[in-house]
């Protein structure tokens, strides 16, 4: 399977690591600064997107006209991701804020909990990660919100500062810690009376993301043209 990077910083160079490093794997190519936007000699049965939104435009009129799927897992973009998945018109696409396994079922743990907890817990959200990430609340924290709150009712506490009062009635506190070289870390609590229920996510390397990534590739590459989930595609067989 040939594979073509977009984005070379830490998690471009992890890929290229595992690809390099797999018999079955091939690395297509790798679009990055120095040729932003040059897909003009690219050839790859799948691209897997970890850049940041400007390059986009570039990005997607390489799908629209060649239908490679696409396993993207940019985050920052101001619609959360919709354009992205609006190439499933024309190539499988899987966009997800996070590709780990361990990740995505917290997601499904963490909604089953709301489910059953209910409105009689108050929720906080906390995640945790380098001092070099750009974007807050994390791509990550957004989904496990979304978990929480799938129509987006709830009031988004980002914080506390003197002088805010008590937390009012469904309200949803998020919190983003940012220090060191932490790969992410993620905690969603639900708070009733006189008891606490948590779940915590911690990665340690971002290896589980490159792996993901790749694990859905494998699945994506001969599917039909259409946006899916992680879930979805991880259901299907790998090539």
């Amino acid at each position: 399977m040939r594979i073509l990077l977009c984005g070379y910083g830490k998690m471009g160079h992890m890929l290229a690591e595992i690809i390099e490093s797999s018999s079955d794997l091939h690395l297509a190519g790798i679009i990055d600064a120095d040729n932003a936007g040059d897909f003009s000699d690219a050839h790859a049965d799948v691209v897997i997107d970890f850049s940041n939104p400007d390059g986009f435009a570039a990005l997607s009129e390489f799908i629209r006209r060649t239908g490679t799927a696409l396993v993207s897992g940019t985050t920052g973009f101001s619609d959360g991701g919709a354009a992205v998945r609006d190439l499933g018109q024309y190539a499988p696409v899987v966009y997800a804020e996070n590709y780990s396994i361990g990740v995505n079922a917290t997601a499904k743990a963490t909604r089953m909990l709301s489910e059953l907890l209910g409105d009689n817990f108050e929720v906080e959200l906390t995640e945790t990660h380098h001092r070099y990430k750009v974007d807050a609340p994390s791509g990550t924290a957004q989904m496990l919100l979304r978990a929480v709150d799938p129509e987006g009712d709830a009031r988004l506490v980002y914080g506390r500062a003197p002088g805010d009062g008590p937390r009012q009635a469904g309200d949803i506190g998020v919190h983003s810690l940012r220090g060191g070289t932490v790969p992410g870390e993620h905690v969603v609590s639900f708070y009733g009376e006189d008891e606490v229920v948590s779940i915590k996510h911690l990665a340690f390397s971002r290896r589980v993301f490159a792996q993901g990534a790749i694990e859905v590739a494998r699945r994506l590459v001969d599917a039909p043209r259409g946006s899916y989930s992680f879930d979805e595609i991880m259901e299907r067989n790998p090539r």
